[in-house]
């Protein structure tokens, strides 16, 4: 689509009361346009908020102009924070997402959340090093499951990791619990702190 189509859509949305929009893709920041479209998107009155979904390889080079044009917040999809994992999650460069990041903390975005997907037998066993690098980084950690939704069946059995024991364990070890829901999907926000 063009930007032109993509701000239309947005203006007719927002006619039919839509307040929220996010940005995803595959990658939004392939496109050279991408903070003009923001910019465009931010402006339109009856918008409450815009938000941007992205895998953070390009965000380093963008994190400032689209926060100066009106970007609110940001979501980051890290599913490890091992480089090779990482890579073959991704296709990618694990630096390149962890310096959009840093970036996108150092623009002012708030909030910056990680969107953690977990999957047995891949990235399951890196909770505490992610939990980690979000408390030292300033950010939130968005612990994801995999949904059975555009996903192979054999995939999915395989992969699924619940995460119910995680979400006890941190029921146990949080100095505060909140209850939030946001778009129909509640959710539970931990915050954790180290002691000492």
């Amino acid at each position: 689509m063009s930007s032109d189509e993509v701000v239309r859509l947005v203006k007719i949305a927002i006619s039919l009361g839509i307040t929220y929009v996010k940005i995803t893709g595959g990658e939004p920041l392939l496109r050279e346009d991408i903070v003009d479209i923001v910019g465009r998107i931010a402006k339109i009155e009856g918008l409450q908020d815009v938000s941007l979904t992205t895998n953070g390889t390009r965000l380093a080079s963008f994190a400032e102009s689209l926060r100066k044009v009106g970007l609110k917040r940001v979501n980051i999809n890290i599913a490890s924070l091992n480089p090779k994992t990482y890579n073959i999650l991704n296709s990618g460069n694990l630096q390149d997402a962890l310096e959009g990041v840093r970036a996108a903390v150092k623009a002012g975005f708030s909030p910056v959340k990680l969107n953690y997907l977990l999957l047995k037998d891949v990235n399951e066993h890196e909770v505490d090093d992610m939990m980690a690098f979000a408390e030292k980084n300033n950010v939130i950690l968005q612990m994801l499951e995999l949904e059975p939704v555009n996903t192979e069946d054999s995939y999915f059995k395989k992969h699924y990791y619940p995460l119910t024991d995680i979400e006890a364990d941190l029921k146990r070890k949080a100095v505060s619990v909140k209850s939030t829901q946001r778009n129909a999907e509640p959710a539970n926000l931990y915050t954790a702190q180290t002691k000492g």
